[in-house]
């Protein structure tokens, strides 16, 4: 491989070097991130098909046990979990795509895109676990101030 380096401006003083190390770091992360991708779009997958066939499930027995939720809402939950995850697997395969351009090429144009999907990556991974955070939170007192006697155990 040769050595790349990127400018980030024409009027930087310190250039940042990619040299032969960190492009085979690069390369190793985009074909861990298409790996990982891989497996995010295949569980997008399981849930949605779970998520039909709980509908499914549900139409064809007859209410043998009193579920909270009807069929449908049921079901929701595995497309909501579907749809969490599709985006941070669409992320991780831009960033791994266009990492390997940026190797390939030594357009600093195309390594700035993938450290951007990568950015992306982070936040949007990193939103979705705050939320998951205050979901589990407001369940707590929710189930402390719904169950009978919960609350007032000592």
């Amino acid at each position: 491989m040769e050595d790349y380096t990127v400018i980030d401006s024409p009027s930087d003083s310190s250039d940042l070097v990619i040299d032969t190390t960190i492009s085979d770091a690069l390369l190793t992360s985009a074909n861990w991130a298409i790996f990982l991708a891989v497996l995010g779009f295949l569980s997008v997958a399981v849930s949605l098909v779970a998520g039909v066939s709980v509908v499914y499930a549900f139409t064809r027995v007859e209410n043998p046990v009193n579920f909270p939720f009807s069929a449908w809402g049921f079901s929701l939950i595995y497309f909501v979990f579907g749809f969490a995850c599709f985006f941070p697997a669409l992320f991780m395969v831009r960033f791994a795509s266009k990492t390997r351009d940026a190797i390939r090429s030594g357009s600093q144009v195309m390594i700035r895109a993938a450290f951007l999907s990568l950015r992306d990556y982070y936040k949007y991974t990193g939103i979705l676990v705050i939320g998951l955070i205050v979901f589990y939170v407001i369940a707590m007192i929710v189930f402390v101030n719904t169950v009978p006697g919960f609350g007032r155990m000592r």
